[in-house]
Parts: structure tokens; sequence; C-alpha cells
């Protein structure tokens, strides 16, 4: 990871009260599990050859696909490789990950977060805004469930990783 994405990671980590450590080491994990998903994907290639080869020479064969990490990317409905085969960006697969997970629950939630969220810019955008603003934007999110929003998403996120 090179520094300016560090200083953004860094930078985003004072609203989301998560360390920037507890990030980069996420986006460890999930380059690792991406790497476990494509080894994954071409031993189940490898198996169901030989599950074809078998029904094809008359021989009995059980097809049994594991729940591994590619299944769990795949149940998500997130890619961890492009068009082409080929590993994707851990950051953008990161980011499809937190709104998979995020839209099992958190709909409703980020649905008025979003709303309170840009109704705030474009006032700020068109007067301004103070400290106290700010206070109380930050005061409305939490009331709006912020807490609860991340709370669902970190539960999700901890339970992948720990997998």
């Amino acid at each position: 990871m090179d520094t300016d994405k560090l200083q953004q990671w860094q930078y985003a980590s004072n609203f989301i009260d998560t360390s920037v450590e507890t990030i980069t080491g996420s986006m460890t994990k999930l380059t690792k599990k991406m790497d476990s998903a494509q080894e994954e994907e071409k031993k189940n290639a490898e198996k169901w050859q030989e599950h074809l080869d078998k029904i094809a020479r008359g021989e009995k064969s059980t097809w049994e696909e594991a729940t591994t990490a590619r299944d769990a990317f795949v149940k998500l409905g997130v890619s961890w490789k492009d068009y082409n085969g080929n590993l994707r960006d851990n950051e953008e697969v990161f980011m499809d990950l937190i709104d998979a997970l995020g839209n099992k629950e958190c709909s409703n939630l980020s649905a008025d977060l979003t709303k309170r969220i840009n109704t705030a810019k474009s006032d700020w955008v068109m007067n301004g805004f103070t400290d106290a603003d700010w206070d109380a934007f930050q005061n409305d999110l939490k009331a709006y469930g912020l807490d609860k929003y991340l709370e669902i998403h970190q539960k999700y996120l901890d339970a992948y990783f720990a997998g």
C-alpha cells in the first residue's frame, strides 16, 4: 500500500472510529482470501473435470462443493476476479464486500444516512457551515443509527475475516 493510500485510510479512520491498522489488516486478510478463492476455483474446476470424466467412463461419482472463501464471495455476489480471470484490486473488492454485507441488514439505515448526508452537503455548499453545524450533523448521524450501521458492517467483516 502506497503512502497516499495509507494517508487516505488514516483520514477515513477518523470518521468511522476504526483504526487504520484494523483497515490495513483487513485489506491484507482480504488479499489472502482472494488468492485462496482463485486457487479453490482452479481446484474445483479440476475436480469437476474429474467428475465428468468418471461419468463418461460409466463410473460412479459425486460432486461435493466445499464451503470455502470462493463460496463466500459467490454467496455475497462479489467477484474477486476481473473478466480476464485476474484478481481484482483488493480495495475495490473490499468496498464491494462492505456494500454486499451492508445490503443484508442495512438498507433502510443506509438510505436514511445517505439522505441526511446529501442534505447536509447541499446545504453546506450553498450556505457554508460552522463547527456547531458539524457537531449537529454528527449528532444527527448518530440519531439516524450510524453506530448501529457501523456495528452491523463490523460484525460481518469480523465474521468474514475470522473464517
